[in-house]
């Protein structure tokens, strides 16, 4: 399983006109005057003036599943319960509902999108439109 939509679904979506970035397993469309960088399996995304950010995990999951690691990463933010939707992906919110995360995949495969500054920020939405898998 390699879609990401639900985060997508969560966000309002503007027009962001950028870069396509080509990352490991994906590529975004980067916003200009944002800033996008990989380091191993973790791509972060942040706001010109550091008011958004958007961090998008991939790996391979190990020996557990989809749900335990949602209930791993609330619990490292301080999260809410995750919350599975008809898909399978599980989401959750941290500090005071300023961040939200989604996690989906399967037992090849998982990745974990972490936005912050969800409500200051509407072209985190259209960034999450443009992922596009290898």
């Amino acid at each position: 399983m390699r879609r990401v939509i639900v985060l997508a679904v969560m966000l309002i979506a503007s027009c962001a006109y950028g870069e396509i970035q080509e990352f490991t397993d994906f590529s975004l469309d980067v916003p200009e005057g944002w800033t996008a960088r990989e380091e191993g399996h973790v791509v972060n995304v942040n706001a010109y003036d550091g008011s958004a950010s958007l961090t998008i995990t991939t790996d391979k999951p190990g020996e557990s599943t989809i749900g335990e690691l949602a209930e791993m990463f609330s619990r490292e933010l301080g999260g809410t319960v995750p919350e599975k939707d008809e898909d399978d992906n599980y989401s959750f919110e941290f500090s005071d509902g300023d961040g939200q995360a989604v996690i989906t995949g399967d037992s090849d495969f998982y990745m974990l999108i972490i936005g912050t500054g969800i409500d200051t920020s509407n072209q985190i939405g259209e960034i999450l439109d443009s992922l596009e898998m290898k």
